[in-house]
């Protein structure tokens, strides 16, 4: 009787514990794909030419990474651009008790814009990107 006392609550923690490992890892990719989905659509927006939809996607990425999650929170997410590339960072928390397990993904996308390669390659070959 002790043994069933002991074991069955042992076994049914294991199981608990199993589900909502696996809802954290579901949402551990919603981030992922959300991210790499919006840093893609922020460097095809700027490649062109609607420089200003920054601000527009960085909502759109905390709206959609929210309807997505099953059990994490969204702390936060930002999107950022570099000279050459897109940045997406979100970051989410799944609450156990006082403690919690946490999980941030970041993003890059090289930004895809012509008139930027053109400068570059215009720099470099007149000398004066070279190392002297």
């Amino acid at each position: 009787m002790v043994e069933v006392a002991i074991i069955i609550p042992m076994i049914w923690i294991f199981i608990m514990g199993s589900i909502l490992l696996l809802f954290f890892f579901f949402d551990m990719g919603v981030i992922r794909s959300e991210t790499q989905r919006s840093a893609q659509e922020v460097s095809n927006d700027w490649r062109d030419g609607k420089k200003n939809s920054l601000r527009k996607q960085k909502e759109v990425l905390g709206q959609r990474i929210r309807e997505r999650l099953i059990l994490a929170n969204l702390e936060s997410c930002n999107l950022t651009i570099s000279f050459a590339t897109v940045t997406a960072r979100a970051d989410i928390r799944f609450f156990l008790g006082e403690h919690g397990l946490a999980f941030t993904d970041t993003s890059k996308v090289a930004l895809d814009n012509r008139e930027d390669w053109i400068r570059i390659m215009t720099w470099k070959s007149t000398g004066k990107g070279e190392e002297k």
